[in-house]
């Protein structure tokens, strides 16, 4: 009866063991489902924040082109219609001017 309660105590002291080990690991386990979870909502704010910081951006690059747009549009006008007040010949030799300085911007760096 000896040997059979000797095996007994061994069997339970591994059984012991195991469970002591298995209980570890499971405390193991919980404390790093914890900090994931709490990772996971950190990063989850953080992309909303993301989320709504670039709706802002993209509005205030909407708002900035049509801003943008606006004045061009104005200063367009602006040289569309100081044109249209200038005599033909006026209009003309202004065009003759750029195509002047164009030619001439162009051909100097073609000059040793």
């Amino acid at each position: 009866m000896t040997q059979v309660s000797q095996a007994q105590q061994e069997e339970l002291d591994k059984v012991l063991t195991l469970n002591t080990e298995l209980e570890r690991k499971y405390q193991s386990a919980l404390g790093r489902e914890h900090r994931l979870e709490t990772l996971h909502a950190d990063m989850e704010k953080k992309l909303r924040d993301t989320n709504v910081e670039s709706i802002q951006v993209s509005s205030n690059l909407q708002d900035t082109h049509q801003w943008f747009k606006s004045k061009f549009d104005r200063i367009h006008e602006g040289d569309n219609s100081r044109v249209m007040q200038q005599p033909v010949s006026a209009q003309v030799m202004v065009t003759s001017q750029v195509t002047r300085h164009t030619w001439m911007r162009r051909h100097r760096r073609l000059r040793p």
